[in-house]
């Protein structure tokens, strides 16, 4: 590809220090988890944290509940009672800003902590009540710090499409950044959008659209003003799931584009390989494969610069699931 300086820029991934093995739990356990800690850490930089060990809590430590309202809750150790709320929102007033600093990329959190889950985190009211919407304190900091940023919860990740589509977004938003920092200019935007293509159209076409009309109608005189609408909806639109259905249109365009390249035989064999995944007989990674090979063979530059034939890489194997 010929925008090396995009693909081969470091990817630094915050993750709940448990997750990775590190014993910083109430208990002085861990939660490895072995997908982010010998997959992803093979091809990204770890930025591990713990918010709790980090404002003085200790290991091995009471456990911690969140009270009163879910907008903004408190932080209460469960026996003794010990009032956090401060300790930790001052934390999370400046460590997500200190973080931001080191070009964090993306973060997977801790499901159901007090402190980094990020969805359905018990909050105790009065009398009882136990409301089931609540989020983390510093992953609700974080999550407000960098509103473009992937988060998960590593629970999410246990399911082979979820992984794929939260890494597709790790690395895209990494270059979205390269081409934030960079000086603007309308040929740049363009450029970026153009590679995206065939990845965007596969995980929403409406949004597609949308960005595609954002392209068409960008002044000739555009400034930087023009990225961050563009910016927020590139990202909305690889948060959507990208079904087999719409993964199948995408791969029927790419090799109407190859077709004049190809001999009958090599027609056939794409299309059966096509068929093959809609049909739920192949995974993903098949067909992508072929056309990547078929682009290699023929030189067909404007597809091999395509991120949708290489999104992230390939030996995270995530594309083998249907």
């Amino acid at each position: 590809m010929i925008h090396d300086n995009y693909s081969k820029q470091p990817i630094r991934l915050g993750v709940s220090a448990c997750l990775i093995g590190k014993k910083v739990r109430y208990n002085g356990e861990h939660r490895q988890n072995d997908f982010i800690a010998d997959v992803l850490g093979k091809y990204v930089q770890l930025v591990p944290a713990c918010p709790e060990v980090e404002i003085g809590m200790g290991i091995p430590r009471e456990k911690v509940q969140l009270e009163g309202s879910e907008k903004k809750p408190r932080m209460i150790g469960v026996m003794s009672r010990t009032d956090w709320t401060k300790k930790i929102y001052d934390f999370a007033a400046h460590r997500p800003a200190e973080l931001g600093q080191t070009g964090l990329d993306g973060y997977i959190f801790k499901s159901g902590s007090p402190s980094c889950g990020i969805k359905k985190v018990p909050v105790y009211g009065d009398k009882n009540a136990v409301f089931r919407q609540g989020v983390g304190i510093f992953a609700a900091a974080i999550m407000k710090r960098f509103p473009l940023m992937p988060v998960e919860e590593e629970t999410t990740l246990d399911s082979a499409a979820a992984r794929d589509k939260f890494i597709v977004r790790l690395f895209a938003y990494r270059r979205l950044k390269i081409l934030l920092n960079a000086k603007f200019s309308r040929e740049k935007l363009i450029r970026f959008h153009n590679w995206h293509r065939f990845l965007l159209m596969a995980h929403s076409p409406k949004y597609f659209r949308l960005l595609e009309t954002m392209i068409e109608n960008m002044p000739r005189a555009a400034s930087a003003n023009f990225r961050p609408g563009y910016c927020s909806l590139f990202m909305k639109a690889l948060s959507c799931k990208a079904p087999i259905r719409q993964n199948v249109r995408v791969l029927n365009e790419i090799t109407n584009h190859l077709k004049k390249h190809l001999n009958q035989p090599e027609k056939d064999e794409l299309s059966e390989t096509i068929k093959n995944y809609e049909r739920g007989g192949l995974p993903l990674i098949v067909p992508l494969t072929l056309l990547r090979h078929y682009v290699t063979r023929h030189g067909i530059g404007d597809l091999a610069d395509q991120y949708y034939l290489n999104p992230h890489p390939l030996e995270i194997r995530l594309r083998f699931h249907a």
